[in-house]
């Protein structure tokens, strides 16, 4: 477990423990604690949580720490990571206290870091490069609440691309778009994601089911369509019209589906992907 002091004054210390179920015990690497940038005590540089992703898929997990004056990335043995740490934009002069989500929002591979500030915009940091992403900061639309979640990440409408979202008010999520595409790496959000905590967490929604076609065979209809990554089963709606109301057909784990000598002479169909 990581934990980051205060402010004492120009900066703060990082420190880790293992823990072996009964006892801590500081990391002999850390020992006295690591120093990191910060502002002084007066500009509340909050510190969110210390973060865990595997950045450049190698499969070594970086350490990710984050304060208002620089983002750290560390490699598993604490010396700095390829072009960090680097100092924030300075407009982003107070930290909000949630912790970063990672994402690799501009598809060359690597994770980048998204994190918020205390005055409520959205910051992307290259997981390659140190930089800004283009299209950051994002200033966060229709806000009616003090403090903020971590934004949620996903490839929520399946088109290859990521989006984040964000509770804005008591019922009211904003969603924003990243139009450029992503690759297949897994997105870090917040320390959650499977039965072991990982961090790795798997979009909500697969993609939808693509290139599905029907042809018959005897009084049989057979719908056939590409896999989807990720998806443990498919759901099959069906309509007599193509706008009217679809109910539910069926389901099967696999890329086709056969509705048994079906009574209508005209039939409309959809499948939904299901992780």
């Amino acid at each position: 477990m990581y934990a980051i002091t205060e402010s004492y004054g120009t900066y703060g210390k990082l420190f880790g423990f293992t823990f072996d179920g009964t006892s801590l015990t500081q990391i002999q690497a850390l020992s006295g604690g690591m120093n990191l940038d910060m502002k002084a005590y007066n500009f509340y540089d909050l510190t969110p949580p210390v973060s865990f992703a595997d950045i450049d898929n190698d499969g070594d997990i970086e350490i990710i720490a984050l304060t208002a004056s620089k983002l750290y990335i560390m490699n598993s043995d604490y010396t700095s990571y390829p072009n960090f740490p680097v100092a924030l934009d300075p407009r982003s002069v107070r930290n909000d206290l949630s912790a970063p989500s990672l994402a690799d929002f501009d598809g060359d591979g690597n994770l980048d870091i998204m994190y918020m500030d205390a005055n409520y915009r959205i910051w992307c940091y290259s997981g390659t490069t140190g930089a800004v992403l283009d299209g950051f900061p994002v200033k966060i639309e229709y806000l009616r609440r003090p403090s903020m979640n971590s934004a949620a990440v996903a490839d929520l409408d399946g088109d290859g691309d990521l989006e984040f979202a964000v509770g804005v008010d008591d019922g009211v999520m904003v969603v924003y778009d990243y139009p450029l595409a992503s690759s297949s790496r897994g997105i870090y959000d917040k320390y959650r994601g499977d039965l072991y905590n990982s961090g790795l967490f798997n979009p909500l929604a697969p993609a939808v089911p693509s290139n599905l076609t029907i042809r018959t065979s005897g009084s049989d209809i057979i719908l056939e369509w590409d896999s989807v990554s990720g998806a443990s089963k498919y759901y099959i709606y069906s309509s007599s019209e193509p706008y009217g109301i679809y109910t539910y057909e069926g389901e099967t784990t696999l890329s086709e589906y056969t509705v048994v000598n079906p009574s209508e002479t005209k039939k409309f169909f959809y499948v939904k992907s299901v992780r």
